[in-house]
């Protein structure tokens, strides 16, 4: 497709996030490789909200786990991708992609890091500061989504009218910033299993207020 031809470059720049989430899951496995022979086995997979590892597999499944899954989650995007429609839920489909990709290789890093250290404990701080950056930048993609059927705010009330899935987005934009932004703050200022819940409650609200909103914004509008 040439670069002058409608939507010429919207396609170039999805192409553009799939490498990008494609590179995320390879630097991931190659990370693995490196670290393979500096890390204990069998190798911890789950931690508590304190930090504290309570679930262990076999090395070769640690390794794998984290690389393994970034691959099957950018290959159902991909799918997905090409049946979505409009245009925007492409795009947006695709920078989930990228971003999803992206997230999970910090997180495999932070594990990786973790199994190195005296009692494998997982540092709260930078996992909620990659999740809250991760859920903020997924709601500020959001904001420009068209009605469709694979990605959104989808809720009945969005879906009857264009107009309250518009502001639903726009609102749900900015709850899901703030609330990855007060999530990160959280996980840094306040130490162990109450910054983890209070991380997690900013990120619960984030996502869910703007489902009552759609519905206010419906019956503000159709009575």
């Amino acid at each position: 497709m040439s670069s002058d031809q409608p939507g010429a470059v919207e396609v170039d720049m999805r192409k553009t996030y799939w490498l990008g989430a494609l590179g995320a899951n390879a630097a991931a496995g190659a990370l693995s490789l490196a670290a393979a022979s500096h890390l204990p086995d069998p190798f911890p997979i789950h931690w508590d909200a304190n930090g504290q590892p309570n679930g262990f597999a076999p090395l070769a499944i640690g390794l794998s786990l984290i690389p393994v899954m970034g691959v099957l989650i950018t290959g159902l995007l991909a799918v997905i991708t090409r049946f979505a429609k409009p245009e925007t839920a492409k795009d947006l489909l695709a920078k989930t992609g990228v971003a999803t990709a992206t997230f999970m290789f910090g997180i495999h890093g932070l594990t990786l890091y973790a199994a190195t250290t005296p009692g494998m404990g997982l540092s709260l701080g930078p996992f909620m500061v990659l999740m809250g950056g991760f859920f903020a930048a997924l709601g500020w993609m959001l904001r420009d989504v068209e009605p469709n059927k694979f990605a959104g705010f989808r809720t009945k009330w969005t879906f009857a009218d264009e107009t309250v899935w518009k502001l639903t987005h726009e609102f749900g934009a900015k709850t899901m910033v703030v609330g990855g932004v007060l999530a990160a703050l959280a996980g840094v200022l306040v130490p162990g299993a109450v910054g983890f819940w209070l991380a997690f409650a900013a990120l619960m609200l984030g996502a869910t207020l703007p489902v009552p909103y759609s519905w206010m914004l419906h019956r503000a509008r159709h009575g």
